[in-house]
């Protein structure tokens, strides 16, 4: 497959292994302080001063132009199992649709993006026309 990533590690296991870890650094903050609602950076200042092993978030933006190649080959993988995930909640919701209305026509929702991704980048660009 063209432009498929091919990770060393099953970032299933890296995925949760980080949200379990983060998790329990809440639970163990929530626990210690009384606090009910949470501010990320609260935690983060708690478990430095608590010297728990933190594992540093993802960033939630990156300017593309100025960014090494390690932070967006992590940024790009990021964003292909966001992608993933959504193609699994999709296929899940019109197979059980499908299921709970056998007597209609099935509904199948193709995951192969690879024309529409052609098609959307080679498009014409909607603010030239109302120009």
């Amino acid at each position: 497959m063209v432009g498929a990533i091919s990770p060393p590690w099953d970032i299933k296991e890296v995925v949760m292994s980080r949200k379990q870890d983060n998790n329990k650094i809440i639970r163990y903050y929530k626990d210690q302080t009384g606090e009910t609602e949470i501010d990320m950076k609260k935690v983060a200042k708690f478990a430095i001063e608590n010297r728990l092993t933190v594992i540093p978030p993802l960033h939630l933006w990156i300017d593309i132009d100025e960014a090494p190649r390690k932070h967006i080959h992590k940024s790009l993988i990021a964003r292909r199992e966001q992608m993933v995930g959504d193609g699994l909640h999709l296929t899940l919701d019109a197979d059980h649709w499908n299921n709970i209305h056998p007597a209609e026509e099935p509904i199948v929702m193709p995951l192969d993006f690879t024309d529409d991704i052609e098609w959307r980048k080679n498009a014409p660009d909607e603010d030239k026309k109302a120009a």
